[in-house]
């Protein structure tokens, strides 16, 4: 019965570290790249598209829309130059996340408000599955709270630290050391550290020795987001065409697979030339999130420290890491230029960054892609402290996720056969881990 209750939340039996629902990349083969037992991991220096036709036909060849979508997508992400000497090219092409107003749903608007934001956000999610929403809904002072909140917590000295509630498998809850957790099993651990909150009616999460206001802070960041997250969940089935609103947002009813993250990336060396080798440790390994969506909220837009987040054109649910080991290539920086900084800086409510995940892309046959991310170590934010929160958005754990038969043209079969939102995340976690089919149970 134990290990059935293990099961459900977290196996960890291979894992060095407890991940937040993300797409992590199998472990490193070679020995030899991993850490040593007396590495110093607590010191920082260490450490449009295929949906078109249900906007306007439903007789449009799946074939030309699959063609339309893959011109786009190519054009948004332009294939790196090849190299006939075999070095890595380094990513120095831009990325302008889409900006897409919110409010029509945050504050309720009219249907043919919302349905324009809709067509929006699917245009992106075609596309590269990356937006920022503005007008989201969430007050600035939340999201400052929240992060003077993080900020308290990773202040506390290492021995507080301690005393902390460490994140274990039950839970998936509480405190991530620096270096104790890898998104891309083939680097070095990541630089950063985290803690993480769930719906305390689900995880009753152990909050005991964080600053004074963290758990009243995070619970009220909780409930603005569950409220936000319902909101553009039923934006995403409009986006989608789909008669039932709420056909995912349903899907959030408990919560018991979502979480929130509260992430501190400490100063450490200028390791911008590490980037370039796969085994080298960067702030946020390649990777992408498991679920339905998540929302990334950043510290600060102008702010140098807050560079770094790059995303990576792929071709549906799930980048392949065996078919793409140049982890190098074709990465694009995400930038904001001065109108879109300005527009968010006049808005009320803050500006979140939100991503589809690889369950999402799935969900919808890969009409909607997941787009591959990392957090690099910018050469103009290494000496920064750098925050960031994220909140995964996953479907409760007894969820069936079904391609929807809008998602199949033509009478063809549904690339992906249906599967319970909590055995999609241990299949995946298998995969991290390696372990190959009928092992491991």
């Amino acid at each position: 019965l134990i290990s059935a209750v293990c099961k459900v939340f977290y196996p960890i039996a291979a894992f060095p570290s407890y991940r937040g629902w993300t797409r992590t990349l199998p472990p490193r083969r070679d020995k030899s790249l991993r850490l040593r037992d007396n590495d110093n991991l607590t010191n920082p220096k260490s450490c449009s598209s295929r949906m078109s036709s249900m906007y306007q036909s439903s007789t449009a060849s799946s074939s030309t829309a699959l063609e339309s979508a893959a011109a786009s997508h190519a054009a948004i992400f332009p294939k790196a130059p090849s190299n006939t000497q075999g070095a890595t090219i380094f990513a120095t092409k831009k990325f302008k996340l889409p900006l897409v107003d919110f409010s029509s749903f945050s504050l309720n608007g009219t249907p043919k408000e919302q349905l324009q934001t809709a067509k929006e956000i699917n245009d992106a999610n075609c596309q590269h599955g990356f937006v920022c929403l503005r007008n989201s809904g969430i007050s600035k002072e939340r999201i400052k709270s929240a992060f003077d909140a993080s900020k308290q917590l990773f202040s506390l000295d290492d021995t507080a630290k301690k005393d902390l509630k460490q994140i274990d498998p039950i839970t998936n809850t509480g405190y991530l050391g620096c270096g104790n957790e890898a998104l891309n099993r083939n680097r070095r651990p990541d630089l950063k550290e985290a803690f993480n909150v769930r719906n305390t009616p689900v995880s009753k999460g152990d909050l005991v020795g964080t600053p004074p206001a963290f758990q009243s802070i995070t619970t009220a960041l909780w409930d603005d987001l569950k409220d936000i997250g319902s909101k553009y969940a039923r934006c995403c089935a409009m986006a989608l065409a789909l008669n039932e609103q709420d056909y995912f947002s349903k899907t959030l009813d408990v919560m018991d697979l979502c979480t929130l993250r509260m992430i501190h990336y400490p100063p450490c060396e200028n390791t911008t030339s590490a980037t370039l080798d796969p085994s080298c440790a960067i702030r946020v390994g390649e990777h992408t999130d498991f679920g339905i969506f998540t929302f990334l909220f950043i510290h600060d837009f102008h702010d140098e420290s807050s560079l770094g987040l790059q995303v990576k054109a792929v071709g549906g649910s799930d980048w392949d890491h065996e078919e793409d080991s140049s982890l190098s290539l074709c990465w694009n920086d995400v930038v904001f230029d001065e109108e879109s900084l300005k527009l968010i800086d006049g808005d009320n409510t803050c500006a979140v960054i939100v991503n589809t995940g690889a369950l999402m892309a799935r969900w919808t046959n890969d009409i909607w892609r997941a787009t591959a991310h990392r957090v690099i170590v910018s050469p103009k934010a290494f000496s920064s402290h750098r925050y960031s929160i994220a909140m995964f958005f996953d479907p409760d754990k007894e969820t069936v996720c079904s391609v929807h038969a809008k998602f199949v043209q033509g009478g063809g079969k549904p690339k992906y056969d249906p599967v319970k939102s909590i055995d999609y995340l241990l299949m995946k976690l298998k995969e991290a881990q390696g372990v190959k089919a009928g092992e491991g149970k």
